[in-house]
C-alpha cells in the first residue's frame, strides 16, 4: 500500500507545480484567516479532508499543503501554527521535491523524519515562549 501511495505522489509531483498544490488544498474547507505578516499563507477548516484521508493522516490535527494549512478543528494553537509554518517554509525551499522527500523520510516513522524534527523544534520553542 505504501509503495502505491509513493508511486501516486511521485506521478502527481511530476505534474503539479506549487500553485496547483495550493489550488488543490484551498478547494477543501472554509477559509478561516490568513497568517499575520504572511499574506500568502491561508488557514482553512477542512474536516472533510481529514475524514477522506483519515487512513493516511492518523491523528494529525493539521496538514500543510504548499501555502495552505488545513485544520481538522476550526482553531489552532500558537505552537501548532509555528509547526505548520515550518512546513510552509520547507515547501518554499523545495517546491517540487518536498512532498516526495517528506514521504520518503516518513517511511521509518515520524521520529526519524528530519522535516518533522525541524517543525517539532519550532513547536517546542513556541510552547516555551507561552
Amino acid at each position: 500500500m505504501k509503495a502505491a501511495l509513493l508511486a501516486a505522489v511521485f506521478l502527481v509531483w511530476l505534474v503539479f507545480p506549487l500553485w496547483a498544490w495550493d489550488r488543490f488544498a484551498r478547494a477543501w474547507g472554509r477559509k478561516i484567516d490568513t497568517v499575520l505578516h504572511r499574506e500568502e499563507v491561508q488557514l482553512r477548516h477542512a474536516p472533510r479532508f481529514f475524514r477522506v484521508f483519515r487512513r493516511f493522516l492518523g491523528r494529525a490535527g493539521a496538514i500543510t499543503i504548499a501555502r495552505t494549512i488545513l485544520l481538522q478543528a476550526p482553531a489552532i494553537t500558537w505552537a501548532m501554527l509555528a509547526h505548520e509554518l515550518v512546513h510552509v517554509d520547507q515547501w518554499k525551499r523545495r517546491p517540487r521535491l518536498f512532498p516526495l522527500l517528506y514521504l520518503l523520510a516518513h517511511r521509518r516513522g515520524r521520529e526519524y523524519n528530519p522535516y518533522e524534527q525541524e517543525a517539532e523544534a519550532a513547536e517546542a520553542k513556541a510552547r516555551a515562549k507561552r
